[in-house]
């Protein structure tokens, strides 16, 4: 029997192994949208109020700033509301971003209930006072009037810090050579809301030690808000008398640097006092604050697309020179940013393949002495005779000679009383580019030659050492009489100041020099700019404008007009 029930098995199991039939398949899915239904018992009486806030919570919207919107539903009848719905009804304005929907299935009878909805503001945001509507409906046809939500709205401003105001946190009140004080400074925001701050006070001179001690206040800066900043400072007693220390803060947001301020400080100089601006950022204080910033002026459009020429240049060199934080004279604003600037443009714009750009530090002692020299020069070593395109780019201070014979070109480290033996002449500049025998000089100089630094709000504007006012009489040597090919631009006539443009944080000639070459200044749209073109374009442009900051400052051309700069493709 055994073997008959083991047979039996052994003649099943292949059967049992190989008998089934496994079926697979994947069949397509479907969305089904299950609506809810509702039982009505008794009436509800909703009722729906809402509220903004601002990340700030200063009361105002800035452009692209988080905001949250609190719904607060209350229900007074006897029965349940059901399928609340809250739509906006402006949605075609666009200045409050949703991504959410407001939707709440059910509110018992006597219940309320909060929901907070993140919107983002628009960065197409306008300074005013603005509104968002929105619509409420209930499954059951129970409909409260519409809600309406006010705001003061405040368009995207540009990072802008000044300095209030220095104190000298001791029983004179100054600082003098040889000691040292606790100082302290005062800085407020007239821009945008910054977030993450932190702030780093430095000095360019190995002659003043810097210990930064402490800051009053958050690591947010929202806009109309200031800080109070604490450092101290030690001096070398051979310094002597100082109008303006080479003393520096930096603003970080987000350990980005968004401003560097020169602190005005001096030895045996009282400081700055305290400048009387509103402390609370109400929607009034922020237009007054805005019209300060603007003044009418345009708004600084991109000068960071830069286009391309037509054909690259291999012929040519380009030298960009940009010296801010001079050691001894007051700050030169924003030259360092527009000689970065300068190199992009010559690099894609002109198609110049050798660009050598210097900043600061780099600019000292008799660097443009080995640099232009036309027979030792470093240049001169580079330059084809009647081949080489030479491009020459100047953002800093000019200094005259205080009997207005000759102006000069500053080193980093160059001192007022030898500006003879520290500066480079124009006459000799103009000289010694007209000596290389290049193919095409040209020359572009934000500098002025009155003893006067750039205007600009973010700095404190200083007296070059009592050269103020002086008026230099025509340079002697003037190359463009004789070589047609030799150009040089200047940002303003010789008895006129300079100014920067705190919109763009480039000098005004710079920033209207970029967007002429951007194709601005193409006249008459044949994709060419000539130098006439683009001297008419920079001088009306900066002439207007000027008018609006301080003064006014025309800029000019020396050099025939019908010469091509660039073409585009």
């Amino acid at each position: 029997m055994r073997y008959v029930v083991i047979l039996l098995w052994i003649c099943l199991l292949p059967a049992l192994l190989f008998g089934q039939r496994v079926v697979s398949g994947k069949s397509e899915g479907k969305r089904v949208k299950i609506e809810p239904v509702y039982e009505f018992s008794k009436p509800s009486r909703l009722s729906v109020s809402m509220r903004l806030q601002d990340r700030n919570e200063d009361g105002l919207i800035e452009a692209a700033e988080p905001v949250k919107l609190y719904v607060y539903f209350q229900n007074s009848g006897e029965g349940s509301a059901f399928g609340i719905k809250v739509e906006r009804l402006d949605t075609s304005r666009n200045t409050l971003i949703c991504r959410e929907n407001i939707y709440l299935s059910e509110l018992k009878a006597g219940a309320e209930r909060m929901l907070v909805i993140p919107l983002l503001a628009s960065e197409d945001l306008r300074t005013g006072i603005d509104s968002l509507r929105f619509s409420v409906s209930e499954y059951f046809g129970v409909q409260p009037d519409t809600s309406v939500v006010y705001f003061n709205s405040v368009e995207r401003l540009e990072p802008d810090l000044v300095c209030m105001g220095v104190e000298v946190l001791n029983d004179a009140g100054i600082l003098r050579a040889g000691e040292t004080a606790d100082v302290k400074v005062v800085l407020r925001n007239l821009g945008r809301s910054l977030e993450g701050c932190n702030y780093r006070v430095s000095s360019t001179d190995a002659n003043v030690l810097i210990k930064y001690t402490s800051e009053q206040g958050k690591d947010r800066l929202p806009i109309g808000e200031s800080v109070s900043l604490q450092f101290q400072i030690t001096s070398d007693r051979q310094l002597g008398v100082v109008k303006d220390l080479p003393v520096f803060v930096a603003v970080y947001s987000n350990d980005v640097m968004i401003r560097r301020l020169r602190i005005p400080l001096g030895i045996n100089e009282p400081p700055v006092r305290y400048a009387v601006f509103p402390s609370h950022p109400t929607l009034e204080n922020v237009l007054r604050m805005k019209t300060l910033q603007d003044r009418g002026m345009p708004k600084s459009e991109d000068i960071l697309r830069i286009p391309r020429g037509k054909t690259p240049n291999e012929e040519a060199i380009a030298i960009v020179i940009g010296v801010e934080n001079y050691r001894y004279l007051p700050i030169a604003p924003y030259a360092c940013k527009d000689a970065m600037l300068m190199t992009k443009y010559l690099q894609y714009t002109f198609g110049v393949n050798r660009v050598l750009t210097f900043y600061d530090s780099e600019v000292r002692g008799d660097f443009f002495e080995k640099l232009f020299d036309p027979v030792n020069g470093k240049l001169s070593k580079m330059v084809k005779k009647g081949k080489t395109d030479v491009y020459v780019y100047y953002s800093g201070h000019g200094v005259p000679e205080k009997n207005g014979e000759e102006a000069y070109l500053f080193p980093v480290d160059g001192k007022i009383m030898n500006a003879s033996s520290c500066g480079y002449g124009l006459s000799r500049f103009y000289r010694d580019l007209d000596s290389l025998k290049a193919r095409n000089v040209v020359v572009f100089l934000d500098a002025c030659f009155m003893g006067d630094t750039k205007y600009s709000r973010s700095y404190v504007s200083r007296n070059i050492s009592g050269t103020k006012g002086v008026v230099v009489r025509r340079i002697g040597q003037a190359p463009w009489h004789t070589n047609r090919n030799f150009f040089v631009f200047t940002s303003s006539r010789n008895d006129q100041s300079s100014l920067a443009f705190d919109q763009s944080g480039t000098g005004l000639f710079t920033y209207y020099l970029a967007l002429g070459l951007k194709g601005a200044a193409d006249a008459d749209g044949d994709g060419k700019i000539t130098t006439g073109e683009l001297s008419d374009y920079i001088s009306s442009r900066v002439e207007e404008v000027s008018r609006k900051i301080r003064g006014e400052q025309t800029p000019q051309l020396f050099g025939r007009p019908d010469k091509v700069l660039i073409e585009y493709n």
